[in-house]
């Protein structure tokens, strides 16, 4: 929607201004100019939309729009949609100048492309399609042209979203009806590009790229508006002094070429992915040569990776990875994905795969270290992403007040830093406020994205522990075995790996234990042989990636015993994550012990779980039991000090498309609805506390594009747990409270993984296909 009111409110703006009058409002302006974040400083509340007279809030709108705060974006519109629902909320002079459509459409075209980029395609869909029928019932007034370009606009984003459906049809149809639209505005080279862009999109959602090609080939033609612009500044040059205010700069075609970069961009980026490897190199270099581009840097990272992909391709590994790391660089002062203005165009954009290809280049020349702490960093990043989704961090609504605050100001300033001159308005300023964001180190380690090098893993290493790194892209894969004096490291194919951890999972899930041996050997040769573990290594710190997550380590065999009779084994998310870790929480805290919580739903009942319950509280004398319907989620919320353990027996519920919408089922009460999300168990007070999920796939969480298992155990590391105990998978009632009263009868005086792994040799004996013993992991301290 950056473009949708441009060309004729410049021209108002420049005419009117220049000849004394005002034909445009300063909100327009703010539309026109770029001058986004100016207009969402000046109404930064809730409240502040509430009273905002239509021009202002749909700068508001548009802006939140335009730099991807789209939490608050959704927000403004809804206010928007509901306050100006009728003619009677607008003045004269903007009935006058245009309709009611010209400012909802416009709300609905930035709404669909919000939900274009959260992957809510029908709703998008639905937005869109309102969009349409307000442009194409009302008829055309003084701002004709404007609601010629908001229906231009409409059409591309129905017909983008058509094709993401899969419905090929419907979008070609859309495609004939803006090759009918063509007319609609003549020559102005604007425009002409903006409809090539859009027809091109949908042809790149559909996967024929050879008709995006020959669309985006079509001839842009010269534009009107500029060359009557360039005119107008020869005979008036008050109107010259004036473009600095209008635009930013003195240059007049700084829009248009705003234009023609996004269209460099398609077609360089169409030729990359048909592999015309020929043509799209000049296309790329102009590009990265231009220096407009840095107003878009969700563009111009990924003209480096086209760039980088191309030199690697050549053997010019050095080349590639100085490009990835300015690609690198580029998105990583933004806490949230930036790649939307690539999807706007009608690609996606994962920013994995920039990791990917610098790990690989790294790796190529030998470079172990560098890439270890690019792999550091990229699942940083896939931690960081996911929680740009949650936007109140606090234990208190004060609290969650401030971090909300807080993060909505460090995003406008984030989202305008990188912008060039021309387009950022008061971005300048935003950055030089920048210091006054305080947030606390919590809540920066999910904001901010902070790598880890090889001399901080191996000074928290201890004498007897080794760190075993994986990572995992695409078709290939590299493992790294860290130890206090050296790193070792070797790459092998992932091409089937999912696969396999899955049949590993399955057969541990049957009766065959010769069939879990083998499988769990041939995994161990892959994984672990090649790096040799060195013998006299009682930890072993394990960083998962993708599929291996679901791997559960302690079963490995190495053809004479199971990978935990050798070593006690601990899991992390990465090593950076030892920064957070909270000290070992004193005893003065209580033990805290939940089971079987009452649900509505009958079938939830564990009265294994009870039974587990209540053997373990009387093995810890002065421990608080909570059964039934007093495990409520509310009590545990309202916790005044950290309990020194936290043992929950109930049911835990994996939600891979929401990861920060999986629970823990407890009770519910007048207060909560006993859902435990993982997004408000981030609010607990669990200081250093010990906590053990004895639940159904408690481990488990979304395994994302480019990594981090965002469930329940992230969480509870978050809100100060020190170590967290959960299950890959189902374990009978029996065998898990074996373990885990054996479990927390060797905890005193013991590591929780050393007493890990001592309980399930001990249950092992009683119980000794691994299916039994296998499914329970530590995460975080040792």
């Amino acid at each position: 929607m950056r473009d949708a009111r441009r060309s004729p409110a410049i021209l108002a703006v420049a005419f009117g201004l220049a000849l004394g009058g005002c034909a445009e409002t300063m909100s327009g302006m703010a539309i026109s100019s770029g001058q986004h974040a100016s207009y969402v400083e000046r109404f930064p509340t809730d409240e502040s939309w509430r009273t905002a007279d239509p021009d202002d809030l749909l700068a508001v709108c548009i802006g939140l729009s335009e730099l991807r705060l789209y939490d608050r974006f959704a927000r403004c519109a809804d206010i928007f949609l509901s306050r100006f629902a009728d003619h009677a909320q607008f003045s004269a002079a903007q009935l006058r100048a245009r309709g009611p459509g010209d400012f909802i459409a416009p709300i609905l075209v930035a709404q669909a492309q919000m939900r274009i980029d959260t992957k809510e395609l029908a709703a998008a869909e639905r937005s869109v399609a309102q969009a349409l029928r307000i442009v194409e019932s009302e008829t055309k007034n003084a701002m004709g042209d404007t609601r010629d370009r908001v229906h231009l606009d409409a059409l591309g984003v129905a017909g983008h979203v058509q094709a993401l459906l899969g419905r090929r049809e419907a979008a070609l149809g859309y495609v004939k009806r803006l090759e009918e639209f063509q007319g609609q505005f003549g020559t102005d080279s604007f425009w002409i590009k903006a409809h090539i862009m859009a027809i091109a999109r949908i042809h790149v959602a559909l996967g024929d790229l050879p008709t995006a090609a020959a669309v985006l080939q079509r001839p842009s033609g010269k534009s009107a508006f500029f060359q009557a612009i360039d005119a107008f500044n020869v005979i008036n040059p008050m109107a010259y002094l004036l473009q600095p205010l209008l635009y930013g700069t003195t240059d007049p075609n700084a829009f248009l070429r705003e234009q023609e970069i996004k269209l460099s961009y398609m077609q360089a980026r169409v030729l990359f992915e048909m592999q015309r490897w020929d043509a799209a190199a000049p296309l790329v270099q102009e590009l990265l040569a231009n220096k407009l581009v840095d107003a878009f840097p969700d563009l111009k990272w990924q003209a480096l990776y086209m760039a980088a992909r191309m030199d690697a391709r050549a053997g010019g590994n050095a080349s590639a990875a100085a490009r990835l790391r300015q690609a690198l660089d580029i998105f990583e002062r933004s806490r949230a994905s930036i790649a939307s203005e690539v999807s706007k165009i009608g690609f996606s954009g994962d920013k994995q795969d920039a990791y990917a290809l610098l790990v690989d280049v790294l790796q190529a020349d030998g470079k172990a270290a560098e890439a270890l702490a690019v792999t550091e960093q990229a699942k940083a990043r896939a931690l960081v992403d996911v929680l740009a989704a949650k936007r109140e961090f606090g234990r208190t609504p004060t609290e969650r007040a401030q971090s909300r605050a807080a993060l909505d100001r460090l995003e406008i300033i984030e989202r305008t830093r990188a912008a060039a001159p021309a387009l950022r308005g008061r971005a300048g300023e935003a950055k030089s406020r920048s210091d006054a964001v305080e947030l606390s180190a919590q809540v920066r380690s999910v904001v901010a994205v902070e790598g880890i090098g090889l001399a901080e893993i191996q000074a928290a290493l201890r004498p007897d522990e080794a760190g075993l790194s994986f990572f995992v892209a695409g078709e290939r894969a590299y493992a790294y075995l860290v130890l206090p004096g050296a790193i070792r490291t070797h790459g092998f194919s992932a091409g089937d790996l999912g696969r396999r951890v899955e049949a590993f999972r399955q057969a541990l899930a049957g009766t065959d234990i010769d069939l879990a041996k083998r499988l769990g050997k041939q995994l161990h040769d892959d994984l672990l042989a090649p790096l040799g573990v060195p013998q006299g290594t009682s930890l072993l710190t394990v960083v998962p990636h993708g599929p291996l997550h679901y791997l559960p380590f302690a079963a490995l065999h190495d053809g004479q015993r199971w990978l935990v009779e050798r070593m006690a084994i601990r899991l992390l998310p990465s090593f950076g994550t030892q920064r957070y870790i909270k000290p070992a929480s004193s005893d003065a805290g209580a033990v805290l012990i939940y089971g079987n919580p009452t649900r509505a739903e009958p079938q939830t009942a564990l009265p294994g779980a009870e039974a587990e319950a209540r053997e373990i509280a009387a093995r810890l004398p002065g421990s608080l039991m909570f059964l039934q319907r007093d495990a409520t989620e509310s009590r545990l919320k309202a916790i005044a000090q950290a309990p020194r353990v936290l043992h929950i027996a109930s049911h835990g519920e994996f939600n891979g498309s929401d990861p920060l919408g999986s629970r823990l089922l407890l009770a519910a009460d007048g207060r909560d609805d006993g859902d435990l999300t993982a997004s408000e168990i981030y609010d607990l007070a669990l200081d250093g506390s010990l906590v053990v999920l004895s639940a159904c796939e408690t481990g488990l969480g979304a395994l994302l594009r480019g990594d981090e298992v965002i469930g329940l155990t992230r969480g509870f590391v978050y809100a100060g747990a020190r170590s967290v105990v959960a299950s890959l998978w189902q374990v009978s009632d029996e065998a898990t409270k074996a373990l885990m009263v054996d479990l927390h009868g060797r905890r005193v005086g013991q590591q929780v993984a050393a007493a890990l792994r001592d309980a399930m040799l001990r249950t092992m004996r009683d119980f000794p296909h691994p299916a039994h013993w296998a499914a329970f992991q530590v995460y975080g301290a040792p």
